[in-house]
């Protein structure tokens, strides 16, 4: 009998990865902003606003994913961050 267990794993991975890359800003949204001399307020807007987009663009990937293929969206993502 072979187990489903093994094959979880990358999404764990990948759903660790997303949330931990939200909630590791927060704490480091003051070091940021000191680093970059900016005001806090500042820099919680832009972090906000990467939250946002963050949030809404998820559906948008997600079926745009299951239509042309994860690798297809995966490379014009990367594609698109390049630029």
């Amino acid at each position: 009998m072979t187990s489903a267990v093994p094959a979880r794993w990358p999404a764990f991975f990948a759903a660790f990865a997303a949330a931990f890359d939200n909630f590791s800003m927060t704490p480091l949204v003051r070091a940021i902003s000191a680093d970059l001399q900016v005001p806090l307020a500042e820099a919680t807007s832009v972090a906000s606003a990467y939250y946002l987009a963050y949030g809404l663009l998820q559906v948008p990937w997600g079926l745009a994913s299951e239509r042309l293929g994860r690798v297809t969206v995966m490379r014009l993502g990367v594609g698109i961050a390049a630029r």
